[in-house]
C-alpha cells in the first residue's frame, strides 16, 4: 500500500500532474514516492530512460505516458506470442522494445534479441 493506494506506480498514474515529470524533478517534488518507485523497480515503467524517451514519443503522439496495469498485463502476456523477442513483439505492440523488455524484464521473464544483457534495465 502506498498512501491508499495497491502501489506507488498507481498512485503515480492517478496523478497526472506527476507525468510529465523528469526524474530529478520528481525527487525534489516527492521523494518519497521516488524512492518508492524506485524500491519497486517501477520506476522505469513510470518514467522512462533517455533513449527509449525519444522513441516512445514518436510512437505516443508526443507524450511518454507511464503505463497502465492492463497494458502490463497485455506485454507480459505476449511473452510465449512473441517467443520472448521484444523486438517481435514491439512490430505488433505499440511500445518500443526497449520498453517492452523492460517490462519482461520486471516480471522477471527471459528476453532474447539484441538488447539482451545480464543486466536488469
Amino acid at each position: 500500500m502506498f498512501r491508499g493506494f495497491e502501489s506507488s506506480l498507481d498512485y503515480y498514474i492517478a496523478h497526472p500532474e506527476l507525468h510529465e515529470m523528469s526524474r530529478g524533478e520528481l525527487f525534489l517534488h516527492d521523494e518519497s514516492l521516488y524512492r518508492s518507485l524506485l524500491r519497486d523497480h517501477t520506476i522505469i515503467i513510470a518514467i522512462s530512460e533517455f533513449d527509449e524517451e525519444y522513441s516512445e514519443r514518436g510512437r505516443m503522439g508526443g507524450q511518454v505516458k507511464p503505463l497502465s496495469e492492463l497494458e502490463i498485463e497485455l506485454i507480459v502476456s505476449k511473452h510465449e506470442t512473441y517467443n520472448r523477442n521484444p523486438s517481435e513483439a514491439a512490430k505488433h505492440l505499440p511500445y518500443t522494445a526497449d520498453r517492452i523488455r523492460r517490462v519482461w524484464r520486471n516480471h522477471e521473464l527471459e528476453t532474447i534479441g539484441r538488447g539482451n544483457s545480464s543486466k536488469n534495465a
